[in-house]
């Protein structure tokens, strides 16, 4: 049997005959209806092939294992110590944490007791503003310290509406340089235009202007092309869209090496990288399913090859037991047990992803020199066109979240209306599920009040025939943490008018056929609004009626349908109640 499985062989198919078995199967769809749109303005087509393939593919590198790096945070050193120690004993790879808000008079005697432990002095900090801890540990031993130690003067600076001190940055490079010669303190870290909604076109773009800028700052300075080089660490936020990631961290290998060989480095290495997990699309709302997406980003961050890798708790940054674990594990697992850290540039030699790679960075390039020709990065961010630009690609995510274009599961998909939030955590404002997380922090108020949020869903004809437009109600509804409960098949007016005897609810949505809505609606919508003429009727399906309050159905604004539903149950609530 095994031999006849490895001797088997299957007819060459042309890209026509894909072609044809596809529309055939879309039922008289066109071929042309599978291809989609990204944020970026990429057309992705539904089928690659090897004439696809761009006619010189992007440079792999050598292989380097990332290491465990997720950034744990305590609010004071000694708790920092020891929860770092704890993970750094089950496989936590290097000084990984998030230390910017303590004070940096703790940091010395901190470090003094990593290196006792006689643990790796490998860091990975990336919030060290104006390098105040490590102004703060200034020590012969630093000379045995490497890794990433500093902070992005552009995006976590000037971005952020800081300012900054540039020859305090530049002694400062100049003081690491001089008793840690092994650090890496120029970060272009790409998390704060990420979080707020920028693509990858953007990002890479960004992170080569911005390399620039620290490059023609040194030179000035002094410095030479091969010290710059060799301090810089670029760190990426990596969303959902895997290949759209991996592409991107590809792209960059490529685009860096050509930047700095335009300086006349002609050095190989593609540059020190590291990837964190995407906070943007991370929900408070159904958490379990933030370890899914950290997996899938956390894979891409591997193949993309990385240096280090900074999976986020599942449950927030100041995440349980189990979020820190899993944190850790989970690029454990990836490189381990798959072990995918093994694999030169997996993705390399793939149809879709070296022509993907190619249109990302073609794209990222001709941004990068229309940036050039405005001045540059800090101009961009000075006149605020940064900003608006990456304002409407992430209008451009909420509204595609909103219609159902796209979807995160527990939030804006198969909710479960029993998740309790206390309140809404504004830690990223432009988190996507923040909106959602208001919704149902509204609808708890409400079911705290004693007037829990409940629907009637009126089924007309047999079950089966409203079946599909009742579960996509329920499913719409539990979204705004509406709950639901379902008559029986209605066939007649009387059966209908008895469950609304029966329930007396505030809202009710009729689901149905259109035959169905044809026969019943004129009569029954008027016999309902007889018995309480406060309540709110709607339909499911894209049409209107005779009164009929509204619809439910695809592609609407779900969170403006939500947020209009919700103030049916907050009417007669004073403003506390609602907060």
């Amino acid at each position: 049997m095994l031999r006849e499985m490895k001797e088997q062989e299957f007819e060459a198919r042309t890209v026509e005959e894909w072609k044809a078995a596809a529309e055939s199967a879309l039922k008289g769809k066109s071929f042309d209806s599978l291809r989609t749109e990204t944020y970026e303005g990429i057309t992705l087509k539904p089928l690659y092939t090897k004439d696809d393939l761009p006619s010189k593919l992007a440079a792999t590198s050598q292989r380097r294992s990332p290491k465990v790096a997720p950034r744990i945070w305590r609010n004071n050193w000694e708790g920092l110590f020891k929860a770092l120690e704890e993970a750094m004993e089950k496989g936590q790879e290097c000084i990984s944490f998030r230390g910017d808000e303590l004070d940096p008079e703790g940091f010395p005697p901190f470090m003094e007791k990593i290196l006792a432990k006689g643990k790796d002095a490998d860091a990975f900090f990336l919030t060290d503003r104006d390098f105040s801890l490590m102004n703060a540990w200034k020590t012969e031993k630093g000379g045995a310290f490497s890794g990433v130690f500093g902070w992005d003067p552009v995006s976590q600076g000037l971005f952020s509406g800081k300012d900054w001190d540039v020859p305090a940055w530049i002694r400062n490079l100049e003081t690491i340089h001089g008793f840690a010669p092994a650090l890496k303190p120029i970060i272009i870290d790409l998390s704060p235009y990420h979080s707020q909604g920028a693509h990858a076109v953007q990002e890479l773009a960004l992170a080569l202007s911005e390399g620039v800028l620290y490059i023609d700052v040194l030179l000035k300075q002094g410095w030479t092309m091969d010290q710059i080089a060799g301090k810089i660490h670029i760190h990426f936020a990596v969303g959902s869209q895997f290949f759209m990631e991996l592409a991107k961290m590809r792209a960059f290998s490529s685009l860096w090496k050509t930047v700095i060989q335009t300086y006349g480095d002609d050095s190989t290495e593609r540059g020190s990288m590291s990837a964190e997990t995407s906070p943007l699309n991370k929900s408070r709302l159904d958490p379990y399913v933030n370890m899914l997406r950290s997996g899938g980003e956390a894979f891409a961050s591997t193949l993309g090859g990385v240096d280090y890798i900074d999976v986020q708790p599942f449950d927030g940054s100041g995440g349980s037991v189990l979020g820190e674990r899993m944190a850790r594990n989970i690029p454990m697992i990836i490189g381990e047990e798959s072990h995918l850290d093994k694999v030169i540039d997996p993705g390399a030699g793939s149809y879709y992803i070296e022509w993907l790679t190619e249109e990302v960075g073609r794209r990222a390039w001709k941004e990068f020199v229309r940036i050039q020709e405005s001045g540059g990065v800090i101009p961009y961010i000075e006149s605020g066109d940064l900003a608006r630009d990456l304002e409407a690609v992430h209008a451009e995510r909420l509204n595609d979240l909103s219609s159902g274009k796209s979807t995160l599961i527990g939030t804006n998909a198969y909710a479960n209306p029993e998740d309790t939030l206390s309140s809404v955590e504004d830690d990223l404002p432009g988190r996507l599920s923040l909106p959602y997380e208001r919704l149902r922090v509204r609808a708890q108020r409400i079911a705290e009040r004693g007037s829990k949020p409940i629907a009637g869903i009126i089924g007309l004809g047999d079950w089966k025939d409203y079946k599909a437009r009742a579960d996509f109600t329920k499913g719409f509804l539990a979204v705004g943490g509406i709950y639901t409960k379902e008559s029986s098949p209605c066939h007649t007016k009387s059966e209908i008018l008895r469950f609304i005897e029966e329930t007396r609810y505030s809202y009710y949505v009729i689901c149905g056929t259109d035959a169905e809505y044809d026969r019943f609606l004129p009569e029954a919508s008027e016999s309902i609004i007889a018995i309480d003429p406060g309540i709110t009727l709607d339909i499911a399906g894209s049409r209107t009626a005779p009164g009929i309050n509204g619809s439910i159905h695809m592609r609407m604004d779900a969170l403006e349908k939500l947020d209009r539903l919700l103030s049916i149950w907050e009417e007669g609530m004073n403003d506390d109640e609602q907060a």
